[in-house]
């Protein structure tokens, strides 16, 4: 009975240590997957932080480029505004004269004479600033009115009330009318 207690025991310890070296092999094989995956990891890391210090510069650069976007933006806006920046005067011949736009030139002996803009630097507070883009007409309200600045008569049109007064000079074709100059002096007879 001992005999054959030995032999199993034998036996089951025989086969507990193949399974202890199963073990064994089995977590060795765990231990080495683990310090391949630790070190992928650590890899994927230096991968990633680099790939935030691209992202940082490619951040810097596009807030770069959007504030260049945003001078020129505003520098176009400027250049836009000056661009289509007019002026308006308007009054009787005595009110343009005391404001320094218009003077009596030419003819003889006190007859003939015609009003023309005074050719010194005008002065820019006689003149009202406007966008020549959004004035499509200039107010009268007078019997009588005539353009003393040039502009082509089928730039613009007289319009009249009822009461056959011009009411106002409308801008039919901003473009033509404010081509050769960025002034309109309007005398209001």
């Amino acid at each position: 009975q001992n005999k054959k207690k030995i032999a199993s025991l034998t036996a089951q310890l025989n086969n507990s240590g193949g399974t202890i070296k199963g073990l064994q092999v089995k977590v060795a094989q765990l231990e080495a997957d683990m310090k391949q995956r630790e070190t992928e990891i650590a890899d994927l890391k230096v991968v990633l932080t680099k790939k935030d210090f691209e992202i940082g510069q490619l951040n810097t650069k596009a807030t770069e480029q959007q504030v260049a976007i945003t001078q020129r933006d505003e520098k176009i806006t400027s250049q836009t505004n000056e661009m289509n920046k007019g002026f308006i005067a308007s009054g009787t011949y005595k009110t343009l004269k005391a404001k320094g736009l218009l003077t009596k030139e030419g003819g003889f002996l006190g007859l003939g004479k015609k009003e023309s803009m005074v050719n010194n630097k005008l002065a820019q507070d006689a003149f009202t600033q406007v966008n020549i883009t959004e004035v499509k007409s200039i107010p009268v309200n007078s019997k009588s009115a005539k353009l003393i600045t040039y502009h082509p008569a089928s730039s613009y049109e007289l319009v009249r009330d009822k009461d056959n007064k011009i009411a106002s000079i409308d801008i039919k074709n901003p473009d033509e009318f404010w081509k050769v100059s960025k002034y309109a002096v309007v005398e209001i007879k």
